[in-house]
């Protein structure tokens, strides 16, 4: 079991189509000298596809995800109408790439699951402009952020833990032998002296 300390350092979600990439939410700040932000809008103007998508920044030591969400198309009775362009939903997280890599996609993955009901009915999720759910959304983005934070933090202090009962118990088992050892050659002391 290893664990790695690290943090998200910043997230969004977008919505895509064939015209263009709109950011609804974000949260984070560049404290990279614009590293930060450049690896994000690279995952942000990447192409969509069907899997997980990797963008380092190797001289800040980031990395960067993104995660998407393909909606399909609703059938609309009329079929004079054109259907529309399919939705792409873009989960984004840059993160110090010492948090491990399965924190972020699973942080990713709950930011699906926590968006899925604005997704599907809300009008600023469907049709808003740039940040258009900033103001409700980013708060949550940011509590998410922290408590990968914290969770990582917690499983560095139970790995501690663990490891100080490890040696703990290994100073014991040493000392009873220890013991065990004076024991013996107290008796085999008061064997000569008799």
């Amino acid at each position: 079991f290893r664990t790695m300390s690290g943090k998200i350092l910043w997230c969004g979600v977008a919505r895509k189509n064939e015209k263009s990439t709109t950011l609804l939410a974000e949260a984070g700040e560049d404290n990279f000298d614009g590293e930060l932000i450049n690896l994000a809008k690279k995952l942000l103007n990447r192409k969509p596809t069907r899997g997980w998508e990797f963008e380092r920044s190797c001289a800040k030591k980031l990395r960067g995800v993104n995660f998407y969400v393909h909606e399909s198309q609703k059938q609309t009775g009329d079929w004079e109408q054109q259907p529309a362009a399919p939705t792409i939903w873009v989960f984004s997280a840059v993160a110090e790439s010492s948090l491990d890599e399965k924190q972020q996609k699973s942080f990713l993955e709950k930011l699906v699951y926590l968006t899925e009901p604005c997704r599907e009915e809300d009008y600023l999720w469907r049709e808003g402009d740039t940040l258009a759910c900033q103001e409700l959304f980013a708060p949550m983005l940011l509590q998410r952020m922290e408590q990968v934070e914290r969770s990582g933090k917690l499983a560095m202090v139970n790995k501690s833990i663990e490891s100080t009962k490890e040696i703990m118990h290994n100073n014991i088992n040493s000392m009873m032998e220890r013991e065990e050892k004076l024991e013996d050659l107290e008796a085999m002391t008061a064997e000569c002296n008799a």
